[in-house]
């Protein structure tokens, strides 16, 4: 399938998201329009971290019998959802698709979710993945306190390990290789960072830098939700807040391989 190697990017922003969804919903902001299309900004200066450009064309080079595998010839972005929702059936499974993905606009939504994980948390209807039904577990202590159950931790474990089972140099060898999807995507939202892969190494730094937090942890009801008593916490983006969730050992996981993913897409051909 011509599609199959670029579903592996679009997945890693997929199991991101999964992996830093709330078990009980975030606070968002006011319900807003669809995400407006602007017209693209002028690009003044040069990317901070730019992609190394792939020279070699698909209609230069021979063909072969696995000729997709190697050079995957990129669908236009308004028509990549069915190639792109079949490829991830195919590398995700049937269930964990069916169950989870918003089949409409997922490159779009992915690169929203990727601009929101520094910040607040996004619409739910913007998002590329379902809302869970799940509650949380929280622990109440013989003082009233109530606290994130460190229980919580084991719900993540086999979405952290399908994100670990994705190798990082290969996850940003092919996310560079079809870079111009999500470039487009990210144009189309008017932000006044004119590139998508500077501002994923900004959010990626950010996720990496999560204070790391053994459960359980204090935790109070607030509108429909839990959010951490300690306000230095509660201040953390709402990405970060969703990582401290998974509990220690994941969220250590998961840094180390954002950690070792931003030094891949951030390597210039010459390092």
């Amino acid at each position: 399938m011509s599609t199959r190697i670029v579903v592996i990017c679009i997945a890693v922003a997929v199991l991101l998201g999964f992996l830093l969804w709330p078990r009980s919903p975030e606070r968002t902001p006011p319900e807003q329009a669809e995400v407006p299309a602007f017209e693209e900004q002028e690009q003044a200066e040069p990317p901070r971290y730019p992609v190394p450009e792939r020279t070699e064309s698909v209609e230069s080079r021979p063909q072969s019998d696995d000729e997709g595998d190697q050079a995957p010839e990129l669908p236009p972005l308004d028509e990549s959802d069915p190639a792109v929702v079949e490829a991830l059936t195919e590398n995700l499974g049937e269930n964990l698709v069916e169950r989870w993905l918003v089949a409409d606009r997922v490159v779009e939504r992915a690169v929203v979710l990727v601009n929101s994980l520094d910040g607040s948390a996004i619409p739910l209807r913007l998002r590329p993945l379902r809302p869970t039904d799940e509650e949380p577990i929280v622990d109440e202590s013989g003082d009233e306190q109530l606290a994130w159950s460190p229980a919580n931790a084991d719900r993540y474990t086999p979405q952290v390990d399908a994100l670990l089972s994705i190798e990082p140099d290969r996850a940003a060898e092919l996310y560079q290789r079809h870079y111009p999807l999500f470039q487009e995507a990210w144009s189309a939202l008017g932000e006044n960072e004119p590139y998508f892969n500077d501002r994923l190494v900004e959010v990626l730094d950010r996720l990496i830098d999560t204070p790391e937090v053994e459960l359980p942890v204090p935790v109070e009801p607030y509108e429909g939700h839990y959010r951490f008593a300690d306000e230095t916490l509660e201040e953390q983006s709402w990405g970060q807040k969703a990582l401290i969730r998974t509990g220690p050992d994941n969220a250590r996981r998961i840094r180390e391989w954002l950690r070792e993913f931003r030094e891949a897409v951030t390597a210039t051909e010459d390092s």
